[in-house]
């Protein structure tokens, strides 16, 4: 039907959706549709995620430059997110951090595989178009979406490492109780659906979550005292094990990851 195009996830856009958007200069596309997570710093942006009463905060990336990250507000009405420039006699006009901010509080409700231009134009309430704009592909929004996670990730465990831990139980110790909360647990759930996504070879999660994982084994080891290499090794048992029982605490519940890492030792 014409005025009408189908997403990537099968989903059926709006009239006057993205294929017949307004032809515009490629490098206008490339330079509003660039994909940075230092676009995310300074930018004060609402999400409404349904977990929780608490703001995950912010935090600097050292691997990213040094801007701070946008504040997670918490709507636990679950409404649409509304722009700081929202006027209501012209509508919305969201920026490209805002929308990012949209479409990981989306992800974290509904999870990464529902996450489409449709759904997100909707809950947004702005048309595909500019999200499209902003995010080409599909395959973008997603591995900006999963950039940002992993972003939160780290900003969950700022505060706990602020000491250097001696070994992989120290660093345990020192983060689960913060890995535990119900804000880091929404998190972590979405980390694995993008692992199990990787797992079978789906793109861009194939790709895009062993650089990540990669990425968490080197922040994890600035944090372990001793020389290069044993940080390193130090820092991947630490993840291996904090991936494992936070899986088990996912599955089988939170007394069952409590018994297993007081088995294991690094409680």
């Amino acid at each position: 039907m014409a005025g009408h195009v189908v997403d990537e996830m099968g989903e059926e856009l709006a009239e006057g959706g993205a294929a017949d958007r307004p032809s515009v200069d490629e490098q206008h596309i490339r330079a509003g549709a660039e994909s940075s997570v230092r676009g995310l710093a300074g930018a004060d942006v609402e999400i409404a995620v349904g977990f929780g009463t608490e703001a995950l905060g912010s935090f600097v990336a050292g691997q990213c430059g040094h801007g701070g990250l946008p504040e997670i507000v918490v709507n636990t009405a679950n409404e649409h997110i509304r722009s700081a420039h929202y006027d209501q006699h012209v509508g919305h006009k969201h920026t490209k951090d805002e929308i990012l901010a949209g479409a990981l509080a989306a992800a974290l409700d509904d999870g990464l595989s529902r996450l489409t231009f449709g759904r997100l134009a909707k809950r947004l309430g702005i048309s595909d178009r500019i999200v499209v704009y902003y995010f080409p592909t599909k395959d973008d929004l997603v591995s900006e979406v999963i950039v940002a996670m992993g972003l939160r990730l780290q900003a969950t465990l700022a505060d706990a490492l602020a000491e250097p831990a001696s070994d992989h139980v120290g660093l345990i110790a020192a983060v689960w109780p913060v890995v535990t909360t119900d804000e880091a647990s929404a998190i972590f759930a979405l980390f694995f659906e993008a692992n199990g996504l990787a797992a079978i070879g789906r793109e861009p999660y194939g790709t895009l979550v062993p650089s990540l994982v990669g990425a968490w084994v080197d922040w994890a080891a600035a944090f372990i005292d001793g020389p290069p290499e044993r940080r390193r090794e130090e820092a991947e048992a630490a993840i291996s094990l904090i991936d494992g029982l936070l899986l088990l605490r996912q599955l089988g519940g939170p007394e069952s990851a409590e018994r297993a890492a007081r088995t294991l030792g690094v409680l």
